[in-house]
């Protein structure tokens, strides 16, 4: 689902022995021989029945980031995040905004997003709004699956295979590079290409960058910490209205607003 998934979509970090320059993925050698194109998909094959398999045994992920927008036109953004997801279909995302202009930079509050399970809420704090999309009964484990980050939770073999065109660009001891091409319409409207750097050890993402739809602006997550199976307090994925804030209904099926460019969504009905 759109509205969850782009709130992050949903990165800065030199790992191993890949160098990374804001904007600019390398996918230069890692230390090893390269294979034939025959034995990558064979690999590939092989870590993607691993994934599925350690994906299977969590209940909850918690997730704090690092995440670095850079554009040609906009120029770079540094936020700060944290992601919590619980099975089947509860979800909190918070994105606050390093603010550089200050000395010592400081964390700006930017948009946060719940999914309640029967409703997604989408909390603009630029614009002091709140975004209502109901969740119809068949989309609401969906809305889970599909974020509001991808590669991080559920991951199932043949729906990642369905959706996406996987290939083992590279490894070293630590990490599987790992390229993503989308094949539907709806992620293609999110990002053209991806690059995961896939842990050996835990299957989760050490990094995550995504090429938008131009093929130039680019989304870079750098994961500082995931725990696993945590138990969450029941009110971290229930909405509260806020003093002073507008609330926009959306009572139609959930589909994301278009976002201006500044990243505010622009609301279907508004009620104060």
């Amino acid at each position: 689902m759109r509205c969850c998934r782009d709130g992050l979509i949903v990165l800065t970090l030199v790992l191993g022995a890949v160098p990374v320059v804001p904007g600019q993925v390398t996918t230069s050698p890692l230390s090893r021989p390269v294979a034939t194109e025959a034995k990558k998909r064979q690999q590939m094959d092989a870590i993607l029945r691993a994934w599925e398999k350690q994906s299977m045994g969590r209940m909850t992920i918690d997730a704090r980031f690092v995440r670095l927008d850079v554009s040609k036109v906009w120029g770079n953004t540094e936020y700060r995040g944290r992601a919590s997801l619980q099975s089947p279909s509860l979800a909190y995302l918070e994105l606050k905004k390093v603010d550089k202009q200050k000395k010592p930079p400081t964390l700006v509050p930017h948009e946060e997003i719940i999914c309640t399970g029967s409703h997604v809420l989408q909390y603009a704090y630029e614009t002091q709004q709140i975004f209502v999309f109901p969740l119809a009964k068949d989309q609401r484990k969906r809305a889970l699956d599909e974020g509001p980050l991808p590669f991080l939770f559920n991951t199932r073999a043949a729906e990642l295979t369905a959706r996406y065109d996987l290939s083992l660009v590279d490894e070293n001891k630590d990490v599987y590079l790992i390229g993503v091409m989308p094949r539907l319409e709806t992620d293609q409207e999110s990002f053209s290409k991806a690059f995961i750097w896939l842990n050996k050890v835990s299957f989760l993402p050490d990094k995550l960058v995504l090429f938008a739809p131009n093929e130039q602006d680019t989304k870079e997550y750098t994961f500082t910490l995931i725990n696993e199976n945590k138990p969450f307090d029941p009110g971290t994925f229930k909405g509260q209205r806020r003093p002073g804030w507008k609330v926009v209904e959306n009572p139609v099926a959930p589909q994301a607003p278009p976002a201006n460019r500044r990243g505010a969504r622009l609301p279907a009905q508004e009620r104060k």
